[in-house]
């Protein structure tokens, strides 16, 4: 089926055939159970807080003096389990934006710190990070420039702390310009991708690859046909150094499309595919995260049909034709999406997200935190995990994902956030197996404040989860 697609309603898995026809068939989605009825133990999630956990090696706290508060961090780490996370910190004293960088040891202690302040002194802020094999940091994000314009930069530090260099780019004409993904090659080069805005064409999508020493190899942008505000939202390499960015592009019928491109090593374009949503041609569709295989592409949003916005995942060969599609709809009609993917080498995928339900007991729309598991063949999902108080678990009533790791092998590791039965938000950590078995899971709670599990990575014996204790940075460090 090289164009198949399925949609799964929550309880429920129809073709869309099967739709008109009234035909329904039952998937299991109950935590604990797999597909066609297979057992699989739900679960269990501990207190991160408890001396007696094994799994947690330590956890820091950071924040400035006075402090500010932080917000989305983002981890990267080295094989020997050095952590470096970026985050933007908001001064208190001013309201204004730097972009913060802190290094931790492997043993947790705090090695160096650093913020950057843009030339214009205004708001800067980090989107993304990335660590090359010399041990450099890599981080992307936006910074306001003394004409008051917003513009993209990228920021290289050495592995002592030293800035190497910063680089921004801007469009034709003053507007939002932002890079939000970025990566790093086995050469050392660097790739980011964002959006930024060119006269008479909104915000377009731009590309560039950068040299180890900061130097521009070549940028890309691209305008759709209606020219409206174009943003690409994520980007991934392949082995051979080809680029595969995924964003959100206007229809000329008003709503958007997600489109994939794939460029070479050059910068030249090699396909551009765009899904064209036929069930509403005005309708929202948004992708939020792309991961690449030898075995094919994935990219992961929401999509909108009729009465409610739904989970999306899109497979391509690595040659641009299009293997399979599938959607996902939660009982509540609401914002259901995939925030995150990884695949493994066999092509077998990890989404995860949020799925929406309606809570008897609170009497309003609550949002559950999902998991999915596809085939590598994607005609509908092998195995689901919903935390919420349709299935609960261990009290949480609510949550979603924010980060999902897959290895060639196909472990996998999730975090994000949980809400108990009390309150408040728990980072939530789990592991899996490659079949689906759960490793371990964790909760850790500050009691408090709200706490939430943002980004992951692996060094070669520990997983690293960065988050935030109410404003303050938090990272976790757990056994894999």
């Amino acid at each position: 089926m090289s164009t198949a697609s399925r949609r799964t309603l929550l309880g429920h898995a129809v073709a869309p055939s099967a739709l008109a026809a009234g035909a329904v068939c039952l998937l299991a989605l109950l935590p604990g159970l797999g597909w066609a009825g297979q057992s699989q133990p739900a679960p269990r999630l501990s207190d991160g807080r408890s001396g007696g956990d094994s799994r947690l090696v330590w956890r820091r706290t950071w924040n400035t003096v006075p402090p500010g508060t932080l917000t989305n961090p983002q981890v990267a780490s080295s094989a020997i389990g050095r952590a470096y996370v970026a985050a933007t910190l908001q001064r208190l004293e001013t309201g204004l934006c730097d972009i913060g960088l802190v290094a931790f040891s492997p043993s947790g202690a705090l090695r160096w710190t650093q913020t950057w302040d843009g030339e214009g002194a205004g708001d800067d802020r980090a989107m993304d990070i990335a660590r090359d094999r010399h041990g450099c940091i890599l981080i992307c994000g936006s910074t306001r420039m003394l004409d008051g314009d917003l513009d993209w930069c990228v920021l290289k530090y050495g592995a002592d702390g030293q800035l190497r260099w910063a680089r921004t780019l801007c469009g034709t004409t003053a507007g939002e310009d932002r890079a939000v993904s970025l990566t790093v090659d086995r050469d050392r080069n660097v790739y980011a991708t964002g959006s930024v805005a060119n006269e008479g064409c909104g915000l377009d999508w731009m590309t560039a690859k950068y040299s180890p020493a900061g130097v521009l190899l070549w940028s890309r942008t691209y305008d759709g046909a209606a020219h409206g505000d174009d943003e690409a939202v994520g980007l991934a390499l392949d082995a051979r150094a080809n680029v595969y960015v995924t964003g959100s592009v206007w229809s000329s019928q008003g709503g958007r499309d997600v489109v994939t491109t794939r460029y070479g090593s050059t910068g030249g374009r090699v396909w551009l595919r765009r899904w064209v949503n036929t069930n509403l041609a005005d309708g929202d569709d948004v992708p939020h995260d792309i991961a690449v295989r030898d075995c094919g592409v994935v990219v992961v949003g929401s999509w909108t049909n009729e009465v409610s916005v739904d989970c999306l995942a899109i497979v391509y060969r690595r040659d641009g034709r299009r293997r399979w599609w599938h959607t996902m709809a939660g009982h509540a009609y609401r914002a259901d999406e995939y925030t995150s993917v990884g695949m493994d080498a066999k092509g077998r995928i990890v989404a995860g997200g949020q799925l929406a339900h309606w809570s008897m007991a609170m009497g309003e729309r609550m949002q559950d935190y999902l998991v999915v598991w596809y085939t590598p063949g994607g005609d509908m999902p092998q195995w689901m995990l919903v935390h919420g108080t349709a299935h609960p678990v261990d009290g949480v009533v609510s949550g979603r994902v924010n980060d999902v790791l897959v290895s060639s092998h196909g472990d996998a590791w999730i975090t994000g956030w949980t809400t108990g039965e009390v309150g408040g938000r728990d980072v939530c950590t789990e592991s899996f197996c490659p079949d689906r078995m759960t490793r371990w899971g964790r909760s850790w709670d500050a009691l408090t404040s709200d706490d939430v599990g943002q980004s992951l990575s692996l060094s070669s014996d520990a997983l690293f989860v960065a988050g935030l204790r109410g404003a303050d940075l938090l990272l976790l460090k757990y056994r894999r």
